[in-house]
């Protein structure tokens, strides 16, 4: 850590939602979410652990849990349902490692 994942994840009703995720050492991390195609940006602050049970990044915000990625190694990250299971699929779901930090 630091480290910032990117990817452009599957929309049900648009092109796609580009994530570019920053986590600090500090277990604080922020989420920008673009909508593509709409004119939707969020950002998200938050608190992030890891469940080493199941190899699992928790991104929390609010006190409750905001995403989930299963780490698949130490450069890619691929997003869990919201009950953190596995998502059946052939559409791309993974955030990869950007070797730069995005937000300071």
């Amino acid at each position: 850590m630091p480290a910032t994942f990117r990817g452009v994840l599957p929309c049900a009703d648009c092109e796609g939602i580009r994530h570019v995720l920053d986590l600090q050492p500090e277990r604080v991390f922020r989420l920008r979410r673009e909508w593509l195609g709409h004119d939707l940006l969020r950002d998200e602050p938050g608190s992030w652990h890891i469940d080493p049970r199941r190899g699992a990044l928790i991104l929390e915000a609010g006190g409750e849990t905001l995403l989930q990625f299963e780490i698949l190694d130490d450069r890619t990250l691929r997003l869990l349902d919201l009950e953190g299971r596995h998502i059946e699929s052939q559409l791309p779901y993974e955030l990869e490692r950007d070797e730069t930090l995005a937000a300071p």
